[in-house]
């Protein structure tokens, strides 16, 4: 995303609003008609999650489908949801070797909803970043995009913001 859409995106959602319509400079209005000069830019939040495990793929992502997400929320860890977009082949096998060191038998004590896929549990010492369009009312993240690994958060810290909750 370039910096204008940057840019727009944080104004439509400080201004709670799903998106921002732009156009090109050079571009005039006509009533009734539909450009390419006029775009709509969507909104889109930012915020790190905790990492409690992964799902795997099926087919050409054998290895890892999604992560699955988690906030804290009055001192447990809750499922947010899962975010498999974003990840190069390099940053799949980043994500296995950064889980590899935190694998975990057990289950979490969080409820899972929508999961279908063969659960790896890791211990929930990882935290990663991802954009998503909106927090759903039963509390799941919509179009979710992995965006990097955030080393310098400890997972206790890592709250659902109010911004995000619908």
């Amino acid at each position: 995303m370039d910096f204008a859409n940057r840019r727009a995106t944080r104004t439509a959602a400080s201004e709670n609003s799903d998106a921002i319509i732009a156009k090109r400079r050079a571009s005039i209005y006509r009533p009734g008609t539909q450009s390419s000069g006029w775009v709509k830019i969507k909104a889109r939040l930012q915020q790190e999650f905790v990492v409690g495990g992964f799902t795997e793929g099926k087919g050409s992502r054998q290895r890892l489908d999604a992560l699955l997400l988690g906030a804290y929320r009055n001192g447990k860890l809750h499922y947010f949801g899962h975010s498999g977009s974003g990840f190069s082949e390099k940053g799949i096998d980043e994500a296995l070797q950064r889980m590899k060191l935190s694998r975990r038998v057990n289950h979490h004590s969080i409820t899972l909803r929508k999961v279908k896929e063969k659960i790896r549990w890791i211990e929930s010492k990882l935290v990663c970043e991802v954009e998503f369009a909106e927090v759903t009312s039963d509390q799941q993240l919509r179009q979710t995009t992995f965006l990097g690994w955030r080393d310098d958060k400890q997972p206790e810290d890592v709250v659902l913001e109010s911004k995000s909750i619908t």
